[in-house]
């Protein structure tokens, strides 16, 4: 009888292990779920973009103003008559006055 005990706390210890540890196991089981998030996330952001090509798509067959909008975003074209400005953010890119010249009034 005292066999039949250990032989049974054995099968169940190694069936609690497999259900922890296992290859199907509570583990995978909650790395799969949060695969599944990742891809979830990752599906949104694409439906997200194919939409916005779409509406682009259709926007190209009805007008120029997307036209117009990639060629100044992509190649910096510009019209004929305007003039293109450039803006530098920051202040590296602006020269410091000499230290060595003297403010003439």
């Amino acid at each position: 009888m005292g066999y039949l005990i250990v032989i049974g706390l054995v099968l169940l210890a190694g069936l609690s292990a497999s259900f922890f540890w296992g290859e199907r196991g509570q583990g995978a089981i909650e790395r799969l779920e949060g695969e599944l998030e990742r891809q979830k996330k990752v599906t949104t952001m694409l439906v997200n973009r194919n939409e916005r090509l779409r509406e682009e798509v259709r926007e190209l067959g009805t007008g120029t103003y997307v036209i117009e909008a990639r060629a100044r975003r992509d190649l910096g074209m510009v019209r004929e008559g305007e003039t293109f400005f450039q803006v530098v953010d920051g202040a590296d890119d602006v020269a410091e006055p000499s230290a060595d010249r003297a403010d003439v009034d």
